[in-house]
């Protein structure tokens, strides 16, 4: 019976490293995708229906009429227009070297970024018929959020056809409500799932590394740190956010690279998950 408690713990170390990242050992040398987008970006031109060249741009720009676009490092983002304000935010997530898609948090809409390897320029494109080609001036760890929302076709409210996406035209105020109490806490893994389906654990064998004295926990802190540890032995440390009641993100920057995993919070079962792909740890709260 130890023979096989042994080669599980082994097992199940191994998994849990290759799902978000931790462990000791050299450092692994994966390519982050979304190197390209991270930082603040300035339009320099307008393309598309209605067309701004450079120079227009510049002087646009002189006189304070600007547009911004911020893809933080934790994986959120924002629109800017005149005097910083916050027109659109949300989550964004590179889908290649040279793609990446932008959701709003509060609005139903989706916009793509692309990077342009050979000018080094970014172009955002919300579906409206006009795309912003932006320069990066600047690095950025987090994005602010809007507190005001308007889409296109809305009274009040600025950014035009730049700050909405593809998706519902009426007036929305963002939610107010705080979801930390759904995360903030101490978690312990119950379950994992993989999909190669020997390298799964079920909830019988967690329970009985427990029993044996090991146990991986997860603590997601209020200041938006999380710490993750796998029986003592292994220790991986990060930040956290939520997006909703049931979906969040942890982030992992280690040796200049970053990695994200999502969180999704179950209201039916009280579990939190930690997705990579077709993997999953399911903690429950302790």
């Amino acid at each position: 019976m130890r023979k096989r408690f042994l080669s599980i713990v082994a097992l199940l170390t191994v998994l849990c490293i290759a799902l978000v990242g931790c462990g000791g050992g050299a450092p692994q040398e994966e390519k982050d995708i979304a190197a390209n987008f991270y930082g603040e970006w300035e339009y320099i031109a307008v393309e598309g229906d209605d067309p701004i060249d450079e120079d227009t741009a510049a002087d646009m720009k002189e006189l304070g009429l600007t547009f911004k676009i911020i893809l933080a490092e934790d994986g959120t983002w924002a629109f800017t227009a005149v005097d910083d304000e916050v027109i659109v935010s949300g989550t964004w997530e590179a889908q290649s070297e040279t793609e990446a898609t932008l959701t709003s948090s509060v609005l139903d809409t989706t916009s793509t970024a692309t990077f342009d390897p050979e000018t080094g320029h970014m172009r955002y494109d919300n579906g409206s018929g006009m795309i912003l080609v932006l320069e990066h001036i600047g690095d950025a760890a987090t994005a602010p959020v809007a507190s005001n929302v308007k889409t296109e076709g809305s009274d009040s409210g600025s950014g035009g056809k730049f700050g909405s996406g593809s998706g519902s035209s009426t007036s929305v105020e963002p939610e107010s409500v705080d979801y930390n109490a759904q995360y903030v806490g101490n978690w312990e893994l119950v379950e994992m799932t993989a999909d190669d389906p020997d390298d799964a654990i079920d909830a019988d064998t967690v329970a009985q590394l427990k029993d044996a004295g090991y146990v991986a926990t997860l603590t997601l802190a209020e200041d938006g740190t999380f710490t993750l540890d796998i029986f003592g032995d292994s220790e991986m440390t990060g930040t956290w956010s939520f997006e909703s009641e049931t979906a969040g993100i942890i982030v992992i920057t280690s040796d200049g690279s970053t990695q994200r995993s999502p969180l999704e919070y179950d209201p039916s079962t009280g579990r939190l998950a930690v997705i990579e792909s077709s993997d999953a740890l399911y903690f429950a709260r302790v």
